[in-house]
């Protein structure tokens, strides 16, 4: 998490970068996920990870990064786009969403 921007690090796919400025909405969701009828079109996706370009019934084609072993997630719609990411557990996607969150709003100061 930098001042303007943050940087998702991937391993094993392209690291994604956001500016605050850009980030439209979030919001913090929990167990979503079950009922999405989830589909990879361009990425990385293992029993620990799902990285790339996805398509769902709900989003449409949407960016993801996130760990397969939690299921809450940070849901952002960025320029248009949405980009969906997580934490290795519950308290760490808490985590990520409250400081987003934070960063957006000093960028609106």
């Amino acid at each position: 998490f930098e001042d303007k921007d943050f940087t998702i690090e991937a391993q094993g796919w392209s690291d994604y970068t956001v500016d605050y400025t850009q980030i439209d909405s979030i919001s913090y969701e929990e167990n979503s996920s079950q009922s999405w009828n989830d589909y990879r079109t361009n990425g990385l996706g293992n029993l620990k990870y799902a990285m790339g370009n996805f398509r769902n019934d709900v989003y449409g084609d949407y960016i993801r990064y996130t760990h397969s072993s939690c299921h809450s997630y940070v849901v952002m719609s960025i320029n248009g786009k949405i980009l969906v990411v997580n934490g290795a557990n519950d308290s760490a996607t808490k985590e990520i969403y409250h400081t987003i969150s934070e960063k957006m709003s000093n960028e609106l100061e």
